[in-house]
């Protein structure tokens, strides 16, 4: 890990709450939010990102710092697509081709009113780009990067798989893990993943949320749940390819629970099935079954998002090597990388 960044605090000492934290250190809530997710100010052990504590001494550490509190903001300022095209001395339109090429990602987003998707960018990733690619910003694009530009939008994979990697390296032990892997994962998809009940509830007891913009509207969640869900084939085997092999670890080191099942309180005899009928399936056994139990789960677990609208339907970074994360399966790709080898490289 770089220097000066930092995952959990495992001392015991003060902890402040998020606001006080937020205000010593010259931020604001969600910048404070931002920096413990990138990693630039560490939380306290067990927090979580609506709960973030930090203690004491982080904060002294960084008020300490020569050049505090502007690197800090620095590193933590975000810009949308009109001024990091600015930043970068290009065209609105040219930034935003070269960030569905896959080669800019984002690290927030938010809704405007009329519930388009504004993504928001590091500053400091921006200006990294310009350095190490200047080619990219001047003249016509290579022809690979438009095809990859036109052929669809990278911009939802990216993120995800930046957020993805943020909760694995903050997952605090094999279940939050194996959860922080499968977050992006459809219900059926989930069910399918761990078939075992009591394996589904540990996990669905510990998914973590991916965004932390908080819709308003059925409309509106459903534009989100979009976002969090990684829909494509590829991207979805990607992610259950690695879920599939954190839970091998879990599994071993902290067998989960089974799960108890709980009696009617007035068992009825069922009704006589016609002669010759075939018994039917308990709805629990089937994929339907097991698919509407995760979704439920799933859907207490995330909370407000999912409270916001229905229960169905509904990160680029390279996910960052840490001690026990699988290996890239044979014959994949990591999601919303460019097809095939080439010059550029992405900051």
């Amino acid at each position: 890990m770089a220097e000066g960044r930092y995952t959990k605090e495992t001392g015991t000492g003060e902890s402040v709450g998020a606001d006080r934290a937020a205000r010593e250190l010259g931020l604001k809530r969600g910048e404070l939010t931002l920096a413990v997710e990138l990693g630039h100010v560490r939380a306290a052990d067990g927090s979580a990102a609506a709960r973030i504590r930090v203690p004491r001494g982080e904060i002294d550490r960084l008020r300490a710092a020569g050049d505090f509190p502007d690197a800090l903001r620095e590193r933590v300022l975000t810009m949308g697509t009109a001024r990091g095209a600015e930043l970068m001395g290009i065209s609105p339109g040219r930034f935003t081709r070269l960030a569905r090429a896959g080669l800019l990602t984002p690290v927030r987003f938010f809704l405007n009113r009329y519930r388009t998707i504004v993504w928001l960018y590091l500053a400091e990733e921006l200006r990294a780009l310009r350095a190490a690619e200047p080619l990219l910003l001047l003249g016509r694009l290579p022809e690979r990067l438009r095809t990859l530009a036109d052929g669809g939008d990278r911009r939802a994979c990216n993120w995800r798989s930046r957020r993805v990697s943020a909760l694995l390296r903050d997952a605090a032990g094999p279940w939050e893990r194996v959860a922080a892997a499968a977050a992006a994962l459809e219900p059926a998809e989930l069910a399918r993943l761990l078939p075992d009940p009591g394996e589904r509830e540990r996990v669905a007891a510990v998914t973590p949320e991916l965004a932390h913009f908080r819709p308003t509207s059925d409309r509106a969640a459903e534009v989100v749940r979009a976002l969090v869900t990684a829909e494509d084939p590829d991207e979805a085997a990607w992610y259950a390819a690695n879920a599939r092999a954190l839970l091998a670890e879990a599994r071993e080191s902290e067998p989960a629970p089974r799960a108890r099942a709980v009696p009617a309180p007035y068992p009825r005899a069922a009704p006589a099935a016609p002669e010759g009928a075939e018994p039917p399936v308990p709805a629990a056994l089937t994929a339907e079954g097991a698919a509407a139990s995760v979704a439920a789960a799933v859907a207490v677990a995330r909370g407000p998002l999912a409270r916001a609208g229905s229960a169905s339907g509904l990160l680029g970074r390279l996910r960052g090597r840490r001690r026990g994360a699988p290996s890239r399966p044979a014959g994949t790709r990591r999601p919303g990388a460019p097809a095939g080898p080439g010059p550029m490289r992405r900051s």
